[in-house]
């Protein structure tokens, strides 16, 4: 085998070829992926930072609303209850004031048959008499 200066050549041309492409190509390829890699890390702790985060902001809200679903449904139930209330007083009242004026319209169509049996009576009592005495006028002109 034997080594000529060809030789020699090609293996300082290619070690100084992987030289210059070690600082020109690889060498920055490798840093733009080491920090995309960190960049990547960096991003994977804040995006699980701020899920927990988010996760916590969720939870405290589901809370709120199934509080303020609860008193709501005690609001809602404390005011039917209210106007149940309301509504049986109302009725009570109505009932008891009707109740009152039938009372009162009954009174007076039985004050007012009192007065007309009052009034018939004397009528027939005057119309007894009024017939009684055209008889016994009848009865002398005879």
């Amino acid at each position: 085998m034997e080594f000529d200066a060809t030789f020699i050549v090609s293996i300082v041309s290619f070690i100084l070829f992987v030289l210059i492409m070690n600082k020109i190509l690889y060498k920055p390829i490798l840093d733009i992926i080491e920090k995309r890699k960190l960049y990547f890390e960096e991003n994977k702790d804040l995006t699980q930072t701020n899920n927990n985060k988010t996760q916590a902001i969720l939870e405290a809200c589901e809370e709120k609303i199934s509080s303020a679903k609860n008193v709501s449904r005690n609001i809602t139930s404390s005011g039917l209850l209210d106007a149940k209330t309301k509504k049986d007083e109302i009725i009570k009242n109505a009932k008891d004031i009707s109740f009152r004026k039938n009372k009162e319209k009954i009174n007076k169509v039985l004050e007012e048959k009192e007065q007309l049996k009052e009034e018939l009576n004397s009528k027939t009592d005057e119309l007894s008499d009024l017939i009684v005495s055209k008889i016994l006028k009848e009865g002398k002109d005879v």
